[in-house]
């Protein structure tokens, strides 16, 4: 048994407000309860509320997650489920999400990482000055994974110019940070439906190559768990296969030269197969 994490006293009047975005979480087997928890509550306290929860369940999960989320998705006015009876991964689950979205825009969010409060309502401010933005994003501050210690910070470009020039070498975006227009992504096809790693970075390039407008917020508006089981995760010849996929999906549309191709390769192979206290170094640099 589990007891009902903790709604603020204005819970029940929250969903008063809405804005024309469909919140996107996906979830799978390996997400913690209780983190999807601290998740959500940074949902359900924003400032501005999105109209629309749609979560996709990626293949079987634990009873206590399957508790949680059908918690909160009571307490939203319009949550939605998504089940898909296998894994089949992240961008065939936010595939699905998209597809059963009704809002015009789609927020993104993890299942364990925290969005501030304000997250929302700045991005909304921003894309209703700027109307011919498809997708925002913002910066990120990335913890241990319990949220205590500090880490480090993830800071891409902020203009639409810069945003372009940074892609053609790395992801321009922090993917669960962005809000899109819908018709946008569907319109170029959406999520790779081949498995890669670099999924998201597909999809924005993709969205570039298109002639979209694009931006950041100069401002860290997600609190991220990094650590260091994601710098263990983040090397070695599977994810190495994957993210060949990715690079070649780019230089096939056009959107890499040749050698900006090749040094990609070069760089990643260097990189995905050093030791893990080696590429810890590296993301410690990339950073900074």
């Amino acid at each position: 048994m589990w007891s009902q994490p903790h709604i603020c006293p204005y819970m029940k009047t929250y969903f008063d407000q809405y804005l024309p975005i469909s919140v996107l979480i996906p979830v799978y087997y390996g997400d913690r309860a209780d983190w999807f928890d601290q998740a959500m509550r940074s949902l359900t306290q924003q400032t501005q509320r999105a109209s629309e929860l749609i979560v996709v369940q990626d293949g079987p999960i634990s009873s206590e997650l399957n508790d949680r989320i059908r918690f909160w998705l009571k307490l939203h006015h319009n949550g939605k489920l998504v089940t898909l009876p296998e894994n089949q991964g992240i961008p065939a689950a936010l595939n699905a999400g998209i597809q059963a979205a009704t809002q015009p825009w789609i927020a993104r969010m993890d299942a364990d990482d925290i969005s501030d409060l304000q997250r929302f309502e700045i991005q909304w401010d921003f894309l209703v000055k700027n109307p011919d933005v498809v997708i925002v994003g913002s910066w990120i501050d990335e913890y241990d994974e319990s949220m205590t210690t500090f880490l480090s910070s993830r800071r891409p470009p902020v203009s639409h110019s810069e945003i372009y020039k940074f892609a053609h070498w790395r992801c321009p975006f922090n993917h669960q940070t962005v809000i899109y227009r819908r018709d946008a992504v569907l319109s170029v096809g959406g999520y790779p439906l081949t498995k890669v790693m670099g999924e998201d970075y597909v999809l924005w390039t993709r969205l570039l190559h298109a002639g979209y407008r694009t931006a950041n917020i100069p401002r860290p508006l997600v609190k991220v768990r990094a650590g260091r089981a994601l710098i263990h995760r983040r090397r070695g010849w599977h994810y190495l296969r994957l993210e060949y996929k990715s690079m070649s999906m780019i230089y096939r549309m056009g959107f890499f030269t040749w050698w900006q191709y090749l040094l990609q390769l070069c760089i990643r192979t260097a990189v995905r197969l050093s030791p893990t206290p080696v590429v810890r170094r590296i993301y410690s640099r990339l950073r900074k």
